[in-house]
């Protein structure tokens, strides 16, 4: 199974769990232990938690699970970081430091920004600009020659509306990108 669906796989399952499931299973991720006996029957329990636990291991690395918490939907992910920054403020950070949210792009500086499209498909960054904050979209603008903003502007505002997955699909995409040049030192979190 690919990470992209691995990832989707277990958003879906985490999001079926309890908090303090939840939490285990992150605090698991960050010291890298494999998952408690108990978080693995709450895992098995879930719809696809079987086949999650066939594909991943017992041992979810930092990057899947970064993976995962992207894909979350908005409240299940603050409410996880929240109670987990509140428990275990050492975990929490571990699981940050890892992997760029689309989000987080509203605070690189505008040369990482410049790095960051650079990587980018152009579709792809349509795409994820059509579910993106004034913020965000306003840096990309900034960060784009002034032709290629003004096409994307005129693009982002006649093309008729397009699926929210093709729009979240996307902006993991352009998250991804960001992780890894983050990871190789490339640019740096705002």
């Amino acid at each position: 199974m690919e990470n992209v669906d691995l990832a989707k796989l277990g958003a879906d399952i985490v999001c079926r769990l309890s908090l303090r499931d939840q939490l285990a299973l992150a605090r698991a991720v960050s010291q890298g232990a494999p998952l408690p006996p108990a978080l693995i029957d709450a895992l098995r329990s879930v719809r696809g938690g079987t086949e999650f636990l066939r594909s991943s291991g017992t041992m979810i690395g930092t990057e899947l699970f970064a993976s995962i918490a992207e894909r979350l939907d908005i409240y299940a992910k603050t409410r996880l970081e929240k109670e987990l920054g509140a428990e275990d403020p050492a975990a929490a950070a571990a699981l940050k430091s890892g992997a760029f949210s689309f989000d987080e792009l509203e605070h690189v500086h505008i040369d990482d920004m410049k790095l960051v499209l650079s990587s980018c498909d152009q579709h792809a960054l349509f795409l994820a600009l059509k579910g993106a904050s004034p913020i965000i979209r306003g840096k990309v603008f900034s960060a784009l020659g002034a032709e290629s903003a003004m096409k994307l502007k005129v693009h982002l505002d006649t093309a008729g509306p397009v699926e929210l997955a093709a729009v979240e699909e996307a902006q993991h995409a352009i998250s991804a990108i960001a992780t890894d040049l983050f990871k190789r030192g490339l640019i740096a979190k705002g």
